[in-house]
């Protein structure tokens, strides 16, 4: 259910950059580069696409960003640990095109995280996420760029519906929320601002995220 949920939030990540965010900057005469693989043009270049792409970097960066960062954070509020923590992983991807979708996708990645207390869920939305790419181009170099797209469009679909179905059921089961409990305010507990303020503005951070922000900036070209 939660995977579901994800993947039909996923989807809608895509439309958003797909059909706001990229039309956005052409309105102002501006384009959007970013980052991606070529086809594969072997099998064994398709085995190494499903790996590399789809496997090990839903294995890897859902356990560094999910498992581990979030959680170190969780102690300073769930809100902040995965907002800080959807803003770095959008960052690291280097281009605006995918920071606003990695952005958008950490948000929903977090949330399911905290939600379910399991990182697991995470890694197989991020997997299957990427996978559908990966797919895309392997039916691409077996076959012809339209079933490439006819396979796209099925799996939009079917993670439309199935996803639909599975978020109205936690939504029914009230899954989806934590109703809000009263809970005695602490005054020695830093604010939600002063935490974001912390995180971004060690020397540590501003230096690293220098080339990352200028990285992204470059995406963006005059047309």
């Amino acid at each position: 259910l939660w995977v579901s949920f994800g993947m039909l939030c996923c989807v809608g990540a895509n439309f958003a950059v797909t059909f706001g965010v990229i039309p956005l900057f052409k309105a102002f005469g501006y384009g959007l580069t970013s980052n991606s693989a070529g086809d594969p043009t072997s099998v064994f270049a398709c085995v190494i696409a499903l790996i590399g792409t789809a496997i090990v970097p839903a294995i890897c960066e859902e356990f560094a960003m999910r498992c581990c960062c979030v959680q170190l954070l969780r102690k300073y509020g769930n809100g902040f640990a995965v907002l800080s923590i959807s803003i770095v992983f959008g960052l690291l991807h280097g281009n605006v095109i995918q920071f606003v979708f990695a952005f958008l996708v950490g948000l929903i990645l977090g949330y399911i995280t905290v939600k379910t207390d399991s990182v697991v869920p995470a890694i197989l939305v991020h997997a299957l996420n990427n996978g559908m790419s990966v797919v895309a181009s392997i039916v691409r170099y077996a076959a012809t760029d339209k079933a490439a797209d006819s396979v796209t469009v099925g799996m939009y679909v079917f993670w439309l519906l199935v996803g639909a179905a599975a978020t109205i059921y936690l939504l029914v089961k009230k899954q989806l929320y934590t109703p809000k409990t009263q809970v005695t305010p602490n005054p020695e507990a830093p604010t939600f601002g002063q935490c974001m303020g912390a995180f971004f503005g060690t020397p540590g951070m501003i230096v690293s995220f220098i080339p990352l922000v200028v990285l992204t900036i470059f995406s963006i070209q005059k047309l």
